[in-house]
């Protein structure tokens, strides 16, 4: 794998977009392809003491650490969401109705960034409302489409696509619309046979 090609999943938040990404490492792992880069898994209540929180894995590594935690606030009247970045009077970030962890981000940026020269593949996962504002992965997302000359899969919240696209200077080879309730087991490993195959 020595020509850069770039591939974007997207969907909405829960609609397996993650789970697609790990069948996706799978195939590559089965054929022995070297996987860097970060996935974002929900994680255990009773590891975080949280209800709704997720955490920053390494794929290398299996490293995780607590990335998104939920608050009570953060929805808007009415009960809609806002996908503004805000600061709390601690200096904490949130987005929606999540804390973000920055320090989790930075050690993932940097995990991302070493996984640049040392994988054959590499994964974002995901990169939404807070990389369209320049923060969280923006930066590091930018290197991996400069200087990455591998294969890369961005993970990216649906309706943001065109702005990720724009702001990262990426040029997708395939961009595909993922919906669990309407994909089925073998166009999954389908999809990523194919991108395999295309190396």
């Amino acid at each position: 794998m020595n020509c850069k090609k770039i591939y974007i999943i997207s969907g909405e938040r829960g609609s397996g977009k993650t789970t697609l990404a790990e069948k996706f490492i799978a195939v590559l792992h089965r054929n022995s392809v070297q996987v860097g880069g970060i996935i974002t898994r929900s994680a255990p209540t009773e590891r975080y003491g949280m209800k709704d929180a997720y955490a920053a894995v390494d794929i290398l590594t299996g490293e995780q650490h607590p990335l998104l935690s939920a608050v009570s606030t953060g929805r808007l009247s009415g009960g809609s969401e806002t996908t503004e970045p805000g600061a709390g009077s601690d200096g904490s970030k949130s987005i929606g109705r999540f804390n973000l962890n920055m320090e989790t981000f930075s050690w993932a940026a940097s995990r991302i960034e070493e996984a640049i020269t040392a994988c054959e593949a590499l994964i974002i996962d995901e990169l939404g409302p807070l990389e369209v504002q320049k923060e969280g992965y923006y930066h590091v997302a930018k290197k991996v489409v400069s200087r990455y000359k591998g294969l890369i899969l961005f993970i990216v919240r649906s309706g943001l696509v065109a702005q990720i696209i724009k702001i990262s200077g990426c040029d997708p080879q395939k961009i595909v619309q993922f919906d669990a309730e309407a994909e089925t087991a073998e166009n999954i490993h389908r999809f990523a046979y194919e991108v395999f195959e295309n190396e």
